[in-house]
C-alpha cells in the first residue's frame, strides 16, 4: 500500500528550501506581520475619522432677566423696569421671571415705531 503525504510533508512548487514546521512557522511570521499593519491601519483610521458635531440646541424661547437684559444691551435694572411697567412682556412661571422671546421682538418693534 502506498503512503500518502501528510500535510506537512507537502512542499509548495518553488518552496522546496522549507519543509513542513518551517512553513508553518514563516506562514505564522506573515500572519503576525499582516494583523500588525492591520492594527495599524485601523489605528490611522480611528484618528482620521472625525465625528460630526452634536446637532446645536434650539434657542432659549424664554430669557432669564438678565438674559433679557444682554440681548437688548441694557442693564438688569432698566429690564426690570421695562417689566414693571408693561413695555416688556414677561411671564411668571412659579417664583421664576421670565421674558419670552416674542415679548423682546415686540418691544423692539415698539421702540423703533416709536422712534
Amino acid at each position: 500500500m502506498e503512503k500518502t503525504p501528510g500535510p506537512l510533508s507537502v512542499v509548495p512548487a518553488g518552496r522546496g528550501d522549507l519543509l513542513g514546521a518551517d512553513l508553518v512557522a514563516e506562514a505564522r511570521a506573515a500572519l503576525a506581520e499582516a494583523s500588525d499593519a492591520l492594527g495599524r491601519a485601523n489605528r490611522v483610521l480611528d484618528l482620521l475619522a472625525v465625528e460630526p458635531p452634536p446637532a446645536p440646541e434650539p434657542p432659549p424661547r424664554l430669557l432669564t432677566v438678565p438674559q433679557a437684559a444682554k440681548a437688548l444691551s441694557l442693564g438688569i435694572s432698566t429690564v426690570h423696569d421695562l417689566v414693571r411697567s408693561g413695555r416688556l412682556g414677561s411671564v411668571k412661571i412659579g417664583a421664576a421671571r421670565r421674558v419670552p422671546v416674542e415679548a423682546i421682538d415686540a418691544f423692539l418693534g415698539d421702540v423703533r415705531a416709536a422712534s
